[in-house]
């Protein structure tokens, strides 16, 4: 007999961004979902929508006093590396004290809490990282993610912390994509590309995160903290090129340049790769290959 839960009251930080809208969308099937927005409003049919700043403790109240969440999903974040590198006050407010302002307004105490971290909590130096290998974040943003991490655990016990790769997918309606867009755009246009040949990542396609965490709320959980990559190892310069491909783009715009090159030696990872073996055996899932998932995008 096929087991299929109750339906939950779901809460979804960051709604108009790349990870929250998909989530929304397909959670929203079986669940009821709320989503949140800081400044520009949103409209997602099947959610509720909650305004919501990280830095207005009263907004953060209100929304979860009004919804009263079974499960709050923590998506919405300050990404821009760059953007936290040049102010790190914001960068921690936003994702460090965001998080415990959130933590602490949660109203039902038997609530789940899912922290959408990333791969950038890692150095870059021992690759593919595992779930308890230690983290030494070298960027601005990899530090104020790692601390919301800490928060997390010290906060509330009954979470769950998922690292996320460099994702990848369809754009959502409201024109937040991924780095494939900007991909995408630039080859369709012949632009000139810099891409990184010696910085590797594990890219995850969104469909494979939103069926993690579809399972990962609904089955008791065995473990606290989870990596989701893709199931290859591969640079920004070679995903490109395998975009070009498939696309039947000409890859002679795509320019192969080094961390050194661009003088970004001391700011990213090389190597940031991770291990998610984990969770392919936690869920039974099977990580979506490059090449098929970009087929699905641009059928």
């Amino acid at each position: 007999m096929l087991y299929h839960p109750q339906p939950k009251k779901i809460l979804i930080t960051g709604g108009s961004g790349f990870l929250g809208w998909h989530l929304a969308v397909h959670l929203s099937r079986r669940h009821h979902v709320a989503v949140t927005y800081r400044s520009r409003k949103i409209s997602i049919p099947t959610c509720q929508v909650f305004q919501l700043d990280l830095e207005r403790p009263f907004t953060i109240k209100n929304c979860l006093t009004r919804f009263n969440p079974d499960i709050i999903i923590h998506a919405a974040a300050m990404a821009n590396t760059t953007a936290c590198k040049q102010n790190f006050t914001a960068a921690r407010n936003v994702n460090v004290r965001g998080a415990e302002r959130l933590l602490r307004s949660i109203v039902n105490p038997g609530a789940l809490f899912v922290y959408i971290s990333t791969d950038l909590v890692f150095d870059g130096e021992h690759a593919p990282y595992r779930e308890k290998d230690d983290a030494h974040p070298i960027g601005v943003y990899g530090l104020s993610k790692l601390e919301a991490e800490r928060a997390v655990r010290k906060l509330w016990p009954n979470h769950i912390i998922l690292r996320t790769a460099l994702l990848y997918g369809p754009s959502n309606p409201f024109g937040r994509g991924s780095f494939l867009q900007w991909l995408d755009g630039g080859l369709q246009r012949s632009e000139p590309l810099n891409l990184f040949s010696d910085e590797y990542r594990t890219p995850a396609y969104v469909g494979d995160v939103v069926r993690a965490v579809q399972d990962l709320i609904r089955r008791e959980i065995h473990y606290r903290t989870y990596h989701i990559g893709g199931p290859e190892r591969i640079s920004r310069a070679d995903f490109g090129k395998r975009l070009a491909k498939m696309r039947g783009f000409d890859d002679s715009c795509i320019h192969e340049v080094t961390l050194e090159e661009m003088n970004l030696a001391s700011l990213r990872a090389r190597d940031a790769s991770l291990d998610s073996s984990l969770i392919q055996r936690t869920c039974l899932l099977r990580l979506t290959p490059i090449d098929d998932a970009l087929k699905q995008i641009f059928p």
